[in-house]
């Protein structure tokens, strides 16, 4: 462990990922279908995911505490964002309400909640935050951002083992591009509840279209491809805005509370701790 503690960030975030994928999805899940609830994908059912996803966080603080040591920054939302919050939450519930009846509603609750906590946490808390801490150099905080997209879309290779590679690849895709957005999130806001609500908000809707029970075994279309390639493409660049727009102590509010200077057009707080 003391090895780990040594390692550069870059391959502590690659051993966390791999760690993580291995025995927070991988090893859990074969425990689940093989003892817990033989012959299902994970984990069966709200409960059973919620037991599942309980394990995961504790590997996640475990992993943090033995050898990143990363702080995780967290932070009370205003008034108005609780409220512009709770208008989209019941905009998306009407329709899901309109789609499937209200009692497909936990479902669909349980089932953006519970990851997107567990994933933000990991991915966004340890991961992007420990490399946008520690990472030196002029392309620092553009490293961080693409060293962490790309580890949380890597993490989406678990579902193979019970969905198609088609399926997989447009989730692996989709998540590329949502991990720009909720890290740039996370740096501006300095508050990972922030990436949090983005992170439930977009799976209450995504998810909540789908029906509980069975994985998408989907087909890919030219047509799928592009508007996947747009997608990534937009939420690139409402990261950038949102890291770039504004005063610097507006944009930078989790570097301020790591204790970097804000310089972003040089990036020179990388360089000169």
């Amino acid at each position: 462990m003391e090895k780990l503690r040594r390692m550069p960030v870059i391959w502590q975030a690659i051993v966390f990922a791999f760690l993580y994928e291995i025995i927070g999805e991988l090893g859990f899940s074969i425990i689940f279908r093989t003892i817990i609830a033989p012959g299902t994908f994970i984990a069966p059912g709200m409960l059973s995911l919620i037991v599942y996803k309980f394990f995961a966080v504790l590997l996640i603080i475990g992993m943090n505490w033995l050898f990143i040591g990363q702080k995780i920054y967290f932070g009370n939302f205003h008034l108005l964002t609780w409220v512009l919050l709770v208008v989209l939450w019941l905009a998306e519930s009407a329709l899901l309400t309109q789609i499937h009846g209200i009692g497909h509603l936990p479902w669909a609750i349980t089932m953006a909640l519970i990851p997107g906590f567990v994933e933000e946490l990991g991915m966004r808390g340890v991961v992007f935050g420990a490399l946008l801490n520690r990472l030196k150099g002029q392309h620092a905080q553009i490293n961080a951002f693409i060293i962490s997209a790309v580890l949380f879309a890597l993490l989406h290779l678990i579902n193979l083992t019970g969905e198609n590679f088609t399926a997989v690849l447009i989730q692996m895709i989709s998540a590329l591009g949502s991990g720009f957005l909720m890290a740039a999130i996370y740096e501006r806001s300095g508050n990972l509840l922030a990436a949090m609500a983005y992170h439930f908000s977009y799976d209450y809707i995504t998810i909540g279209i789908g029906m509980p029970g069975g994985h998408s075994n989907a087909t890919l279309s030219i047509a799928q491809i592009v508007f996947l390639l747009v997608l990534v493409v937009v939420e690139t660049a409402a990261a950038i805005l949102i890291v770039r727009l504004g005063k610097p102590d507006h944009r930078d509010r989790l570097l301020v509370k790591m204790g970097k200077q804000s310089n972003s057009k040089y990036m020179k707080r990388w360089t000169t701790k």
